[in-house]
């Protein structure tokens, strides 16, 4: 049976199979994108109040010169919310259980010179919790498919 350190372990980063040659003509580098996810046990914060948590989003994008395009939430009756903001980098995404005084915490951004840690830290000063479980997670987008390599020429052949 795996323990959760270990399985938490396994999960923590996405290995490359193949490096690419980026100096290699029609190869680019692999992009990389981070995904981060807590799980917060114990939420002694507001779990049900939506300002505070944009407030906390928005500090935790501007500390790592993240752009956000957009805030909307929804509260669910009798309890409990969900909060997206969508960035030029990717999102982060809230969502809260009061009655299990439980959130969950997505923060994905695109520009690899952005931490999503830092993005956290601001929204678990808001929420309080007692206990944590990150996962991190690193995509790596590589083998974009080109034209020509997909045996397509730039120019279209015609029919007959």
């Amino acid at each position: 049976m795996t323990s959760f350190v270990e399985r938490d372990r396994l999960l923590a980063n996405v290995a490359i199979d193949e490096k690419i040659d980026p100096t290699k003509a029609g190869q680019r580098p692999p992009a990389r994108v981070s995904q981060m996810v807590l799980d917060l046990y114990g939420c002694r914060g507001d779990l049900s109040g939506h300002r505070p948590l944009e407030e906390a989003v928005r500090k935790g994008c501007d500390s790592v010169g993240a752009t956000v395009v957009r805030v909307a939430h929804h509260v669910y009756v009798p309890h409990g919310l969900t909060l997206v903001a969508i960035l030029l980098e990717s999102h982060v995404v809230i969502s809260t259980w009061p009655e299990h005084r439980f959130a969950t915490v997505e923060v994905f951004l695109c520009n690899p010179s952005m931490d999503p840690r830092v993005v956290g830290r601001p929204i678990l000063e808001v929420l309080r919790p007692t206990r944590r479980r990150t996962f991190r997670m690193v995509h790596v987008i590589d083998k974009v498919p080109t034209a020509r390599s997909r045996g397509l020429s730039s120019r279209r052949k015609r029919r007959s």
